[in-house]
């Protein structure tokens, strides 16, 4: 039973927005009694917390899948800005955004992992684009990293409207691309700017 509600609760949170879903709601939907659902989660943060972890935990498999897929690196970063399209999509409101007003510790948490998990891929993209001749050998790894996570994390904070931060990332990624590829990697980039983004 508890992981038919977790599973339940990620579905109405990534469609409904953290805030927005009520216990009410869930046991609602699960046609059980709240005192059932309180049976396995003391509180609504508590199944936050854990469906954040599991929803998480399904973004990263997602994101190692592409990097699976041996993409050529400029076309692996815009599969990945691909795949967090379609999250957003689903959002009404971003959900770190939602995490942070009203689930700062989660947040906290969530927001430690995905750097992490950016410097990992950030690091093996770079080394890859490097070998495979779309950036410039003299990049300097550190820099780019945390100029480019910077950039990111500001617009991820900021900004609410998922039209607008759509947009901007894809800037962001134009922009941290521009600045580090070589001619075979501009010649890529534009391709990937041809293709529906």
């Amino acid at each position: 039973m508890k992981k038919k509600i977790i599973s339940k609760a990620c579905e109405l949170f990534l469609k409904l927005g953290f805030n927005s879903v009520t216990m009410d709601d869930l046991a609602s939907e699960l046609c059980i009694s709240k005192k059932t659902l309180y049976k396995f989660f003391i509180n609504k943060e508590v199944l936050v917390q854990e469906a954040t972890y599991i929803l998480e935990k399904q973004f990263y498999d997602k994101i190692n899948q592409v990097m699976s897929l041996n993409y050529n690196s400029v076309e692996e970063h815009f599969e990945i800005h691909r795949l967090f399209k379609g999250l957003v999509k689903t959002v009404g409101a971003l959900p770190l955004y939602q995490l942070k007003k009203k689930y700062p510790d989660i947040y906290k948490y969530v927001i430690s992992s995905e750097h992490k998990m950016f410097n990992l891929f950030m690091r093996r993209n770079l080394a890859r684009g490097i070998e495979q001749g779309y950036y410039r050998s003299d990049v300097e790894t550190e820099e780019y990293i945390g100029f480019y996570y910077t950039i990111r994390f500001h617009i991820n904070e900021n900004v609410t409207d998922t039209v607008q931060v759509d947009r901007l990332e894809l800037s962001a990624l134009v922009y941290h691309i521009q600045a580090i590829t070589t001619e075979k990697g501009r010649y890529e980039l534009n391709r990937q700017l041809s293709i529906n983004v």
